[in-house]
């Protein structure tokens, strides 16, 4: 097993090299908006996949650590692409690909965490105006109106996901933490702005700071698996 470790730099450096070119094939997605080239969406989201695969045997190849939370981000990531392609067709079949990828990153950060209080308090905190304001405002158009509950519940869990990162980052403030944060933060930001463009008559140009944020978050998810595996090399 010791001839097949990996240097970190080289590694760091095929991270660099990946979210360069997502960054790329992000700008040249959105250039044609509103007809979206969906190729160039599902190549991006393919490449946060590799990104995480390539972390996660990163750490397999050169510990013998807990892999518990690079493989269920791993997971989580193969979930968001599947999400990817399954929403442009049916949202509810992406909607749900997407919230199981949620559950992957929650279970991720109980492997940073233990299980704490403050990890509810955040999140319904979070999750109650969220849903309120989902449920209650006129602003929103569902068609049909099964869609509101889809969302409504898809809400909750992201508020699980984005809880559980900031309690992360308040108990145990570290790097690690708080490159999840900001993952999660954008996330929840992407996702706001999705909504803004398919339930309401604000339109396709919220689709831009949607994609902005969603493919960092992306990658912040997969290079926090690289991180922590970095930490843990002896």
């Amino acid at each position: 097993m010791n001839s097949l470790k990996i240097k970190p730099i080289i590694v760091l450096i095929l991270n660099i090299i990946l979210s360069v070119s997502l960054c790329i094939i992000n700008v040249f997605y959105q250039l044609p908006a509103p007809k979206w080239d969906l190729t160039l969406k599902f190549i991006g989201s393919g490449i946060c996949v590799l990104l995480g695969v390539l972390n996660l045997l990163f750490g397999i190849l050169n510990k013998k650590s807990n892999c518990n939370f690079a493989i269920t981000m791993v997971v989580g990531l193969f979930l968001s692409f599947g999400g990817d392609i399954a929403i442009e067709y049916n949202f509810i079949a992406g909607a749900g690909l997407f919230a199981l990828a949620h559950i992957c990153y929650v279970v991720g950060f109980f492997f940073i965490s233990k299980f704490s209080w403050l990890d509810i308090a955040i999140t319904v905190a979070f999750a109650i105006p969220s849903t309120l304001l989902i449920g209650l405002l006129p602003v929103f158009n569902f068609n049909p109106p099964l869609l509101k509950y889809v969302v409504i519940i898809y809400a909750v869990i992201i508020s699980c996901m984005f809880g559980k990162s900031l309690s992360n980052c308040i108990r145990e403030r570290s790097f690690h933490s708080i490159l999840i944060f900001i993952g999660a933060l954008m996330f929840v930001l992407s996702d706001f702005f999705l909504l803004l463009e398919l339930f309401t008559s604000l339109g396709w140009k919220f689709g831009h700071p949607c994609m902005a944020l969603y493919f960092p978050a992306l990658l912040v998810f997969g290079y926090s698996i690289y991180y922590s595996n970095k930490n843990l090399l002896k």
